[in-house]
Protein backbone atom coordinates (compact mmCIF):
# COMPACT_ATOMS: atom_id res chain seq x y z
CA UNK A 1 0.00 0.00 0.00
CA UNK A 2 1.54 3.21 -0.50
CA UNK A 3 1.70 6.19 1.48
CA UNK A 4 0.52 9.55 1.06
CA UNK A 5 2.04 12.37 3.50
CA UNK A 6 0.18 14.88 4.12
CA UNK A 7 0.65 18.23 2.05
CA UNK A 8 2.68 21.10 4.16
CA UNK A 9 1.57 24.52 4.25
CA UNK A 10 2.61 27.53 3.11
CA UNK A 11 2.99 28.44 7.01
CA UNK A 12 5.16 25.40 7.40
CA UNK A 13 7.67 25.27 4.91
CA UNK A 14 8.67 29.21 5.84
CA UNK A 15 9.04 27.96 9.24
CA UNK A 16 11.32 25.53 7.99
CA UNK A 17 12.84 27.79 6.00
CA UNK A 18 13.56 30.58 7.84
CA UNK A 19 13.97 29.19 11.48
CA UNK A 20 16.10 26.22 9.92
CA UNK A 21 19.14 28.40 9.45
CA UNK A 22 18.31 30.97 12.20
CA UNK A 23 18.83 27.97 14.85
CA UNK A 24 22.04 27.13 12.42
CA UNK A 25 23.77 30.81 12.51
CA UNK A 26 23.16 30.82 16.53
CA UNK A 27 24.16 27.08 17.10
CA UNK A 28 27.48 28.39 15.35
CA UNK A 29 27.91 31.76 17.25
CA UNK A 30 27.41 30.37 20.41
CA UNK A 31 30.86 28.78 19.84
CA UNK A 32 32.80 32.04 19.14
CA UNK A 33 32.16 33.39 23.15
CA UNK A 34 32.67 30.41 24.73
CA UNK A 35 36.37 28.71 25.12
CA UNK A 36 37.68 26.57 22.54
CA UNK A 37 38.37 23.08 22.89
CA UNK A 38 41.73 22.65 21.06
CA UNK A 39 44.55 22.92 22.85
CA UNK A 40 47.87 24.32 20.82
CA UNK A 41 49.92 21.45 21.23
CA UNK A 42 53.91 22.74 20.97
CA UNK A 43 53.68 25.39 23.23
CA UNK A 44 50.33 23.87 25.65
CA UNK A 45 50.35 20.21 26.45
CA UNK A 46 47.42 17.74 27.93
CA UNK A 47 47.36 16.49 31.45
CA UNK A 48 46.26 12.88 30.55
CA UNK A 49 44.26 10.68 32.65
CA UNK A 50 46.01 8.11 34.45
CA UNK A 51 45.30 4.96 32.03
CA UNK A 52 46.02 6.85 29.15
CA UNK A 53 47.84 4.43 26.03
CA UNK A 54 50.96 6.46 25.23
CA UNK A 55 54.58 4.48 23.81
CA UNK A 56 55.12 1.82 25.57
CA UNK A 57 58.09 1.30 27.60
CA UNK A 58 60.24 -1.68 29.38
CA UNK A 59 61.35 -1.77 32.72
CA UNK A 60 64.35 -4.34 31.62
CA UNK A 61 65.15 -5.03 36.06
CA UNK A 62 61.46 -6.73 36.32
CA UNK A 63 61.37 -8.31 32.49
CA UNK A 64 61.76 -12.14 32.95
CA UNK A 65 62.27 -12.85 29.28
CA UNK A 66 58.68 -14.95 28.89
CA UNK A 67 57.65 -13.38 25.91
CA UNK A 68 53.80 -13.57 26.74
CA UNK A 69 53.77 -9.92 25.39
CA UNK A 70 54.92 -11.28 22.02
CA UNK A 71 52.37 -13.89 21.78
CA UNK A 72 49.22 -11.62 22.58
CA UNK A 73 50.30 -8.64 20.33
CA UNK A 74 47.32 -8.92 17.45
CA UNK A 75 49.68 -7.39 15.32
CA UNK A 76 52.73 -8.77 16.21
CA UNK A 77 54.78 -5.32 16.57
CA UNK A 78 56.57 -6.99 19.71
CA UNK A 79 59.56 -9.07 19.26
CA UNK A 80 61.56 -11.19 21.54
CA UNK A 81 65.73 -10.50 21.36
CA UNK A 82 68.70 -11.35 23.67
CA UNK A 83 69.18 -8.81 25.66
CA UNK A 84 73.25 -9.27 25.79
CA UNK A 85 75.05 -11.32 23.41
CA UNK A 86 75.91 -14.77 24.67
CA UNK A 87 73.06 -14.81 27.54
CA UNK A 88 69.91 -16.74 27.38
CA UNK A 89 68.04 -13.56 28.79
CA UNK A 90 65.14 -12.15 26.43
CA UNK A 91 64.09 -8.62 25.81
CA UNK A 92 60.90 -7.46 23.82
CA UNK A 93 61.54 -5.01 20.98
CA UNK A 94 58.37 -2.67 19.69
CA UNK A 95 57.49 -1.85 16.44
CA UNK A 96 55.94 1.02 16.57
CA UNK A 97 54.41 1.78 12.86
CA UNK A 98 52.06 -1.44 13.87
CA UNK A 99 51.62 -1.01 17.32
CA UNK A 100 47.70 -0.53 18.16
CA UNK A 101 48.29 0.59 21.86
CA UNK A 102 45.40 -2.25 22.59
CA UNK A 103 47.34 -2.63 26.00
CA UNK A 104 46.94 -6.61 25.84
CA UNK A 105 50.61 -6.55 26.48
CA UNK A 106 50.46 -4.54 29.98
CA UNK A 107 47.72 -6.64 30.51
CA UNK A 108 48.99 -10.13 30.38
CA UNK A 109 53.10 -9.34 31.58
CA UNK A 110 53.21 -11.33 34.60
CA UNK A 111 55.82 -8.96 36.21
CA UNK A 112 53.71 -6.31 34.84
CA UNK A 113 57.40 -5.24 33.44
CA UNK A 114 55.95 -3.34 30.24
CA UNK A 115 53.53 -0.66 30.76
CA UNK A 116 52.48 2.30 28.90
CA UNK A 117 53.43 6.10 29.34
CA UNK A 118 52.52 9.54 28.91
CA UNK A 119 54.74 10.32 25.89
CA UNK A 120 52.69 11.03 22.75
CA UNK A 121 55.05 12.62 20.31
CA UNK A 122 56.27 10.18 18.40
CA UNK A 123 58.03 10.99 15.24
CA UNK A 124 60.59 10.08 12.81
CA UNK A 125 62.32 10.74 9.61
CA UNK A 126 62.86 7.14 8.58
CA UNK A 127 61.06 3.76 9.34
CA UNK A 128 63.76 2.75 12.01
CA UNK A 129 62.89 5.97 14.04
CA UNK A 130 59.92 4.04 15.03
CA UNK A 131 61.36 0.91 16.12
CA UNK A 132 62.33 0.51 19.60
CA UNK A 133 64.92 -1.61 20.00
CA UNK A 134 66.17 -2.93 23.55
CA UNK A 135 68.17 0.43 24.02
CA UNK A 136 65.50 3.07 23.60
CA UNK A 137 62.30 0.43 24.72
CA UNK A 138 64.19 1.03 28.41
CA UNK A 139 64.18 4.59 28.41
CA UNK A 140 60.93 6.10 26.43
CA UNK A 141 60.58 9.03 28.45
CA UNK A 142 63.99 10.54 28.24
CA UNK A 143 64.19 9.89 24.48
CA UNK A 144 63.62 13.35 22.35
CA UNK A 145 61.08 12.91 19.79
CA UNK A 146 61.27 16.03 17.54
Amino acid sequence: MIEVYPKQTIREKLKKRILGPLIAFFTVTKYVFIKRPTIEYPTKTIIFPERFRGVLEVDDELCIGCGICAKVCPNTCIFMVPYEKGKPAMIPEIDLQHCMYCGLCVDYCPPQAIYHTHVVSIVGFKREDLYLDQKKVTRVQELEYK
